[in-house]
C-alpha cells in the first residue's frame, strides 16, 4: 500500500525537533544530517529534500524558535491593560528568557566561531521584528505620554544593541551581584533613551 504524502510543514517540523535534541544532546560539530536521518529512521536524501545543508538546518530551527517568543512579545504588546513602559521591560524579559531556553544551549551553538554567519542572520531577523514591536510600543508611551521621544529609529537601535549587551552579560554568567547592578544601569539607560520617569523600565530577570 502507498504511503500517504504528509503535510510538507509536518514533516519539516519533524525534522526540526530531531535535529534539536541532536544539536542539543551531541553539539553542532558531531552532529550530521545522517545522523538525524538515522535517529528518524528515514534516508538522508529526504532530509536534504527539505534543508541543503546542517547549516540550514540550524538557522531554519532557530528562526522557529525565535517565532515563538517573538510571537509571546506580539500578543503581549497587543495587551490594554500593560502600561507601555511596563511593555518595555517584558520585551526584554521573554527575548532574555526565549533566548536561554534549556540553559542556553541552541545559543552555545551560535557562539560557535563556525557559525557566526548564521548568527548574524538569525540576530538581524530577530531585531527587525523587535524594532517593528518596538515602534508600536513607543507610539503608544507617546500618545499616553510615559515617553517623550523625537528620534523613534535611533533609540530603536539602541535598546536593540541593549538587548544585545544583556544577551552576552547572560552568556557570561556574571556573578549575581555584578548582574543585578548592570541590570539596573541597563534599566536607567532605557529610561534616559525614552525620556521615562524614573524607576518606570524593570526587568524581572
Amino acid at each position: 500500500m502507498a504511503r500517504t504524502p504528509q503535510d510538507p510543514e509536518i514533516r519539516i517540523n519533524e525534522i526540526l525537533d530531531v535535529a534539536q535534541k541532536c544539536f542539543i544532546n551531541m553539539g553542532y560539530r558531531k552532529t550530521t544530517i545522517s545522523g538525524v536521518a538515522k535517529e528518524m529512521g528515514v534516508a538522508k536524501g529526504m532530509l536534504y529534500y527539505y534543508f541543503k545543508s546542517k547549516e540550514e538546518l540550524l538557522e531554519v530551527l532557530l528562526k522557529r524558535h525565535s517565532d515563538l517568543f517573538l510571537s509571546e512579545i506580539k500578543q503581549m504588546i497587543d495587551s490594554e491593560s500593560i502600561m507601555p513602559s511596563e511593555k518595555i521591560g517584558r520585551m526584554f524579559e521573554i527575548v532574555i528568557y526565549g533566548v536561554f531556553y534549556q540553559d542556553g544551549e541552541l545559543l552555545s551553538i551560535l557562539y560557535d566561531e563556525k557559525n557566526l554567519y548564521i548568527k548574524e542572520k538569525v540576530t538581524s531577523y530577530c531585531g527587525n521584528s523587535f524594532m517593528n514591536m518596538g515602534k508600536k510600543v513607543i507610539a503608544e508611551g507617546k500618545k499616553k505620554k510615559e515617553f517623550f521621544v523625537e528620534q523613534e529609529e535611533a533609540v530603536l537601535e539602541f535598546l536593540i544593541l541593549i538587548l544585545g549587551f544583556l544577551i552576552e552579560m547572560f552568556y557570561k554568567k556574571l556573578p549575581g551581584d555584578m548582574l543585578q547592578m548592570r541590570l539596573r544601569m541597563t534599566e536607567n539607560m532605557i529610561e534616559n533613551l525614552l525620556h521615562s520617569k524614573e524607576g518606570s523600565i524593570h526587568f524581572n530577570l
